[in-house]
């Protein structure tokens, strides 16, 4: 089991997000629903040590045993490298076979000598989960993975975030209510900076 507690941030002396605690089970999958500015996306950096919440201390992700976590974290816009999409992909890992395997599975062979900043939005998303899945994580934070892609390759995208994450604790955040059920084993729903449910 996962704890996370005592989560809260403010912005300009308004609270936008505050979260006593909630826990999450290792090995499942997590969508975190909720409207626009609701703290979804905040929640996700906090949680991932890119952003520090009011406490000063950036949040270190420890399980029941008391190990750290090692914590990825995907945004809705991946940051684009300068170089070709296999040269991406190998920044996260060194290895051509498992790079060779990405772009198998995401069907992006055709992309692959391209400079991968003349991709499209879908394209880009395809390209920045491809060179997540490079390594092995504890805990994996996809903020919007497929919101750029068009209806086939967000289903294939889908199939292939759940194999990757089997035996990985793994947090997605979407709009996209017609595919939470599809990947989700739970939900959380913020409002106004607060876990409803």
């Amino acid at each position: 089991m996962i704890n996370i507690r005592n989560i809260k941030k403010t912005y300009n002396n308004q609270v936008v997000l505050d979260i006593e605690n909630f826990s999450l089970e290792e090995g499942k999958i997590y969508a975190i629903i909720g409207p626009n500015g609701s703290g979804k996306s905040t929640l996700a950096k906090i949680i991932a040590g890119l952003l520090i919440d009011d406490s000063g201390i950036k949040k270190k992700i420890i399980d029941n045993s008391g190990k750290i976590l090692d914590v990825s974290y995907l945004p809705q816009k991946p940051y684009i490298f300068d170089l070709s999409l296999e040269k991406n992909l190998l920044l996260n890992g060194n290895d051509k076979e498992k790079c060779d395997e990405m772009i198998k599975k995401f069907d992006i062979g055709y992309l692959r000598g391209k400079n991968a900043k003349k991709f499209s939005g879908g394209e880009q998303q395809k390209m920045g989960l491809a060179r997540l899945m490079m390594k092995d994580y504890d805990l994996v934070i996809l903020d919007e993975p497929t919101s750029a892609m068009d209806e086939i390759s967000k289903t294939r995208a889908i199939d292939i975030i759940k194999e990757y994450a089997k035996n990985k604790t793994l947090i997605m955040i979407t709009h996209d209510l017609s595919k939470v059920n599809d990947i989700a084993d739970y939900t959380i729903r913020l409002e106004c900076g607060k876990i409803i449910c």
